[in-house]
């Protein structure tokens, strides 16, 4: 299907529904994700994990948006669409559902808004989805744009806004600029954590890419993590599913997942944090961190975050943290933030009418809780059956 005219050449939008099909894009996807600086859920090793890693029992199929410009993909927005009871199909990211960001893979250029709309239109044609969901969309991005206007022409509005601080490098700032700009207080007690920590044994820093070890590191960060979503209430269902388990754990150790590493401080050969992230072509994708509890009284983590903002730094990355702000990811962005929305939107006469009764059966059960003392649901939220397993809080 020949899409619209952008930047004076015609793109070429094919919908690729065979996984099969899909993955032997990746010369051309990994060649667009370097010179895009795309993220780490937009690689295709981590949708390929993640693909063959959703245990969701609703019907499911693959629909990748793929724009193709002289020969060249130019424009890749792999999506996943779900019968919900049989009645309606929803569409959303590919990927892992752990409260990622959402955004298309598109050259850079003036082009990039122009052919987001493009896709957005050929989505909406193909007829495949009913309602389209995307989650914590960065506001002034060329999706937020889109789906902006789409949402506006049916009177809606994002949801549940949030923020992903990020960190940017200063022209010519050096790490002892940078370290001097940060909270003062914080910056005494991360010095005295250091000289703690020193008189316990040798401290080390591993940036480890080798697959087998980031395979067992991504097992022990698993495990801590959830030791400490227990402990202080933050369990969401994606941290502690086995879905996601095996998805980490493949992607860790796959050989070909290039972008991943896992960051370590150990004490006399003994890690006590873990991070794991993605490393781009400018910038680093924090993914998910966890330590040792019986070394909580230094701190480990936010030792560890210390070591790898500044081996990002010494690399001229610049680092995304991830969606919440949490006092770690405050203290090291100086509380610098992309805004974030989500977006629910009818695609299709047959989405209108789900999302209408959707809207109703949301008021009626928030005037019930008025007359009856129930706790209210927002009109308008998400009933839980319907919750992608992403919707929760990402711990940091």
């Amino acid at each position: 299907m020949m899409g619209p005219k952008v930047g004076g050449a015609s793109l070429v939008w094919r919908a690729v529904t065979d996984p099969a099909e899909l993955w032997r894009l990746k010369p051309d996807w990994d060649a667009l994700w370097r010179v895009a600086d795309g993220a780490h859920v937009q690689t295709e090793r981590a949708c390929f994990h993640a693909w063959h890693n959703d245990k969701d029992p609703s019907p499911r199929r693959l629909c990748a948006l793929t724009g193709w410009q002289d020969g060249r993909l130019v424009f890749l927005w792999p999506l996943v669409i779900r019968r919900r009871h049989g009645l309606w199909n929803l569409a959303s990211q590919l990927g892992p559902q752990a409260a990622e960001l959402t955004a298309v893979l598109t050259e850079p250029g003036p082009e990039r808004e122009a052919r987001t709309q493009a896709a957005w239109d050929f989505l909406r044609q193909t007829g495949q989805a009913d309602i389209v969901w995307l989650d914590y969309i960065t506001l002034g991005s060329p999706l937020h744009h889109v789906m902006t206007e789409s949402a506006d022409r049916r009177g809606q509005a994002g949801a549940n806004p949030d923020v992903a601080p990020y960190l940017r490098w200063d022209e010519g700032t050096g790490w002892a600029e940078y370290y001097a700009s940060l909270s003062a207080y914080t910056r005494k007690m991360q010095n005295k954590k250091h000289r703690g920590l020193a008189k316990t044994g040798e401290v080390t820093f591993e940036a480890a890419s080798d697959p087998q070890r980031r395979s067992a590191l991504a097992g022990w960060l698993l495990e801590q993590k959830r030791h400490w979503a227990r402990k202080t209430g933050k369990d969401g269902p994606w941290l502690t599913a086995p879905e996601y388990d095996r998805f980490l754990r493949e992607l860790a150790g796959d050989p070909g997942a290039k972008d991943c590493v896992v960051y370590t401080l150990s004490v006399n050969g003994a890690v006590i944090a873990a991070l794991l992230a993605s490393v781009g072509t400018r910038h680093v994708d924090w993914i998910i961190a966890a330590f040792d509890p019986a070394w909580g009284q230094y701190s480990p983590g936010l030792l560890l975050n210390e070591y790898c903002v500044r081996w990002a730094m010494e690399r001229g990355l610049a680092v995304e943290f991830g969606r919440g702000l949490e006092n770690n990811k405050r203290f090291w962005s100086r509380g610098i933030c992309h805004d974030v929305l989500c977006y629910r939107v009818p695609v299709s006469r047959r989405g209108a009418l789900v999302e209408a009764a959707r809207h109703r059966w949301a008021q009626a059960r928030a005037l019930g809780g008025l007359v009856f003392g129930d706790v209210p649901v927002e009109a308008g939220e998400v009933p839980a059956a319907e919750a992608p397993v992403g919707s929760e809080p990402k711990p940091a």
